[in-house]
Parts: C-alpha cells; sequence; structure tokens
C-alpha cells in the first residue's frame, strides 16, 4: 500500500484486477485487487507522466515531459 503525494494524470485497466497509474515526478502505481490497493513502481525517471498502456500482462509504456518514453517487460516491475 503506498500514499501518494503526487498529482495523478492517467490511469489505464489491464483487466478487472490490475490497473496502473501515472503522474508528477516519474510516479507509476500499480493494483492487483481491483484498486483496493496500489503499489508505487520505481520509474527510474523524475519527469511528469501523462500517459501509461500496456499491450499485454507483462509489456507496457509510458510517456511524459521532455521526450520521456519509459518501456516494462515484467509487467512494471523495472523499467
Amino acid at each position: 500500500s503506498t500514499n501518494a503525494t503526487s498529482m495523478l494524470i492517467d490511469l489505464f485497466f489491464l483487466n478487472e484486477s490490475v490497473s496502473f497509474i501515472c503522474g508528477f515526478n516519474g510516479t507509476i502505481l500499480k493494483s492487483t485487487d481491483g484498486g483496493s490497493t496500489w503499489t508505487t513502481l520505481n520509474s527510474g525517471v523524475t519527469s511528469t507522466l501523462y500517459s501509461i498502456q500496456f499491450a499485454s500482462a507483462l509489456v507496457g509504456f509510458a510517456v511524459g515531459d521532455n521526450s520521456t518514453i519509459i518501456k516494462t517487460i515484467d509487467g512494471g516491475q523495472t523499467w
């Protein structure tokens, strides 16, 4: 569980259980229980992230300020 202190901008639902949120300061949060609890993921960036999308349970992208584009191939554990 986490306490987000950054503004959150975009939400992506992979399925009814798994969802992701991105926002200011490189914030990425993941829920695996339909949004009841959220875990902070380390995006490795400090840019504001405006959009997050997943092509599958493992492969996803987030984009943001300063031409930032980050990719995960492990469901968001590493970017």
